[in-house]
């Protein structure tokens, strides 16, 4: 009996045949028809997806791709490389994945079409973000300077979050803190200054966690000259975290770092926040416990020289006798 998948692989087949046809030439046919081939080619793949042959899927859509490169249709033979870095994923071979996405953002960016070349780099970045986060950040930073070039801040603002996450995530504060930065430019040029507000809180907790106070009182200070920025929740809360930080009052930063407004920020924040340690703070433990002990050490041997003393006394006391 067969089945639906068998059928789809014969149609798959001759799909295959006919894209073939296309590409013969002869004494009345010079050129290849390469648009026609290409065609031919993409149902060939749309048949074998249907029929779980990934092999064969993505080997259609790469030679579709060729077939549209040799009519110098840039923008489709991005389209079929960016299907089969697709398929690639789907099997797991990132590294295929990587190299066709990269080939189908090159010819974007040639035919002038950048905002599909950042939604590829975007693809891309959701695709490693798991197994390769390095890349992953690359390709985000790719895609927001790409949208930037668009002159689009609302989308440039969306893939400058998804680099910030994984940047911290994986401790990559540094440049979590420059992109951070950016992402409140393009958020103060949109007048959304809520969350502009709620990246300086987020600037805050990066730079205490790379232990620089300095910087972070820096972006505390860079926010007071917006709008509303003194009268806002986030004022006090950075406020509040700084002096605490600052007297290496471990206590009340924890009333912060572990307060309702951190703990409703995205979890790569309140994570983040929950690691902050004050510096001096263990330290003001440590020298309270070696005063106790000195202090009890003192009233110890306060205690035996007295004994010592009484023991004296006694003796001279007793020394020639009862008589």
């Amino acid at each position: 009996m067969t089945t639906k998948a068998d059928k789809k692989l014969a149609e798959g087949l001759s799909f295959i045949r006919a894209a073939e046809k296309c590409m013969k030439t002869s004494m009345f046919k010079w050129k290849p028809d390469y648009d026609s081939a290409a065609d031919e080619y993409k149902k060939a793949a749309v048949a074998f997806k249907s029929a779980k042959a990934n092999g064969q899927t993505k080997d259609c859509y790469i030679k579709a791709g060729d077939c549209y490169l040799e009519n110098k249709n840039l923008y489709h033979a991005g389209k079929c490389y960016e299907a089969a870095a697709f398929v690639c994923r789907d099997t797991g071979d990132l590294d295929d994945a990587v190299t066709y996405l990269d080939k189908a953002v090159e010819l974007y960016r040639e035919q002038g079409t950048t905002d599909s070349a950042a939604q590829a780099y975007e693809k891309a970045g959701e695709i490693l973000a798991e197994e390769k986060p390095e890349k992953a950040i690359e390709f985000y930073v790719k895609a927001y300077e790409a949208m930037g070039l668009e002159d689009r801040p609302r989308q440039c603002c969306d893939l400058l979050n998804k680099a910030i996450k994984l940047m911290i995530k994986h401790r990559k504060l540094e440049e979590a803190a420059q992109a951070i930065k950016k992402s409140q430019e393009y958020y103060t040029e949109l007048d959304q200054l809520g969350q502009v507000y709620r990246l300086t809180v987020a600037l805050v907790l990066v730079q205490l966690s790379l232990g620089d106070l300095i910087a972070a009182e820096g972006a505390y200070g860079d926010c007071l000259s917006c709008p509303g920025f003194v009268d806002s929740d986030e004022c006090t809360i950075a406020k509040v975290l700084l002096r605490a930080y600052d007297d290496g009052d471990q206590e009340n930063a924890n009333k912060v770092l572990n307060g309702i407004y951190i703990r409703h920020m995205e979890n790569v924040y309140a994570h983040l926040a929950r690691s902050i340690r004050v510096p001096g703070s263990v330290k003001k433990k440590e020298v309270s416990n070696v005063t106790e002990n000195n202090d009890g050490e003192e009233a110890t041997n306060g205690k035996e020289v007295g004994k010592n003393e009484e023991e004296e006394e006694g003796e001279d006391e007793y020394e020639g006798g009862i008589c």
